[in-house]
């Protein structure tokens, strides 16, 4: 039977996490400010917004048996789940892999699925799990 998962995350939900952010970008500001001008100020301001979006901006998550569909604002990225070989589940969501092993190549080959529910953490887990060891169990039929 075929299960659809849909989700969304937004890491700035978090009033912790939001209010460090607002600090940081407050005092880079504020030290490029004063030692090396309004003009470079208003570049790290910039800067730092434009590496934090990710942070600010709403990332929506679809996961069925055949594929994962990650919905960005300005992109989507989508793989077959076939690809996975390897999942893993930490405190802030889940880590899928292409290498059954751990790799230097993680963080560029796979996807992190960030989630704040730890009930919909160990529900993507368990699916990604069961569905990937059906792949692998087809791969060596």
């Amino acid at each position: 039977m075929p299960e659809k998962i849909e989700w969304e995350s937004l890491p700035a939900r978090n009033k912790k996490r939001l209010v460090i952010a607002i600090i940081a970008v407050f005092f880079t500001t504020l030290f490029l400010y004063l030692f090396a001008g309004t003009y470079w100020a208003i570049f790290g301001f910039l800067l730092l917004l434009f590496v934090l979006f990710p942070f600010y901006t709403v990332t929506r998550y679809s996961l069925d048996n055949e594929k994962i569909v990650i919905k960005k604002p300005f992109y989507t990225v989508s793989k077959e789940l076939r690809y996975f070989r390897r999942v893993e589940k930490d405190r802030n969501g889940v880590f899928l892999s292409p290498f059954k092993k751990p790799s230097r190549l993680d963080n560029f080959r796979g996807i992190y699925l960030i989630m704040q529910d730890d009930k919909l953490k160990n529900r993507v887990f368990e699916f990604l799990k069961k569905n990937i060891e059906e792949n692998e169990h087809q791969r060596t039929s």
